[in-house]
């Protein structure tokens, strides 16, 4: 089978293409720091899942895509600090809507917006990226659905990945399609995990894997035939990742992130400019016009 093509950014507008079910964290655990709110919208449920092995998860439940507006990326930076000041070792980043891991960044955060709010909005992607792809925790993604754009940067950012083997369930970098190339870091972070080869197809035609083309150019690291199993999978991966003292584990993985936590931390205020001049320009804005619009005429 081969990548599919696809549009990764999302609009609030998307309606009821993908309905929210029952989220996929587990409902038999006691949570010891509760459901975070932003505004009045339940975006996230953050949940100690085992206090024994220090074990906690973020479960994304923003209806309809787990987009990532301001909301969502404050909350994930916050749900992490959360988690690493009650001393958890490992997270589990999940999501409760169907279909759907994230699908991406905001387009209302990115079409037709003064410079300094694209800046702002620009500068909390990069802080939710340093502090989930530099946390000391073992980090495990649960792909249970749809991570286009910056879904991916999400699953990518994370140390092990778990994908669910579903026809509508597709991982990649797809900005291209929008007219926008991809941010230097982000295009190493994929590298880091794909190689370079795979990184020049994949971000030149906006290839989205399907679970098992992700698994043979090493996009992720499994897959699963359900979510139960899937989760399954992931608790045992966790297990065995903790068998390991912090000691020896968090030093190997600060080793092999520092450069890119380091290159990204000294030119954010260069990247958010660059973004923000790729993304003004006006072949890209009528793009994204075009898809708000045919968004609208969907719902309507």
């Amino acid at each position: 089978m081969i990548a599919r093509l696809g549009l990764g950014f999302c609009a609030s507008e998307m309606g009821s293409i993908w309905r929210t079910t029952r989220a996929l964290c587990s409902p038999h655990h006691s949570s010891r720091i509760g459901r975070l709110r932003m505004s009045t919208q339940e975006l996230l449920k953050v949940d100690i899942i085992n206090e024994k092995q220090g074990v906690g998860e973020i479960c994304m439940q923003k209806s309809p895509v787990n987009s990532l507006d301001r909301a969502m990326l404050a909350g994930l930076v916050d749900s992490i600090s959360r988690l690493e000041r009650d001393g958890c070792r490992a997270l589990l980043i999940t999501s409760g809507v169907r279909g759907i891991f994230s699908a991406g960044l905001n387009l209302l955060d990115l079409y037709d917006q003064q410079k300094e709010d694209l800046l702002q909005y620009w500068g909390m992607v990069q802080e939710m990226f340093l502090r989930l792809y530099g946390t000391s925790m073992l980090t495990v993604a649960c792909i249970t659905g749809a991570a286009p754009a910056a879904g991916c940067l999400i699953s990518t950012s994370c140390d092990y990945r778990l994908m669910l083997d579903q026809p509508k369930t597709v991982i990649g970098l797809n900005e291209s399609l929008v007219g926008l190339p991809v941010p230097d870091w982000m295009r190493m972070n994929f590298c880091d995990v794909v190689g370079r080869r795979q990184t020049d197809l994949a971000l030149q035609m906006g290839l989205l894997f399907p679970a098992r083309d992700a698994l043979r150019i090493g996009l992720v690291d499994q897959v699963a035939d359900s979510p139960e199993q899937l989760r399954e999978a992931a608790l045992q991966r966790v297990a065995q990742f903790l068998k390991v003292p912090d000691e020896g584990r968090v030093p190997s993985k600060r080793i092999s992130t520092e450069p890119l936590l380091s290159y990204l931390s000294g030119r954010r205020q260069k990247d958010a400019e660059l973004f923000v001049t790729s993304l003004s320009q006006e072949s890209v804005q009528a793009v994204m016009g075009k898809y708000l619009e045919a968004l609208r005429n969907k719902k309507a």
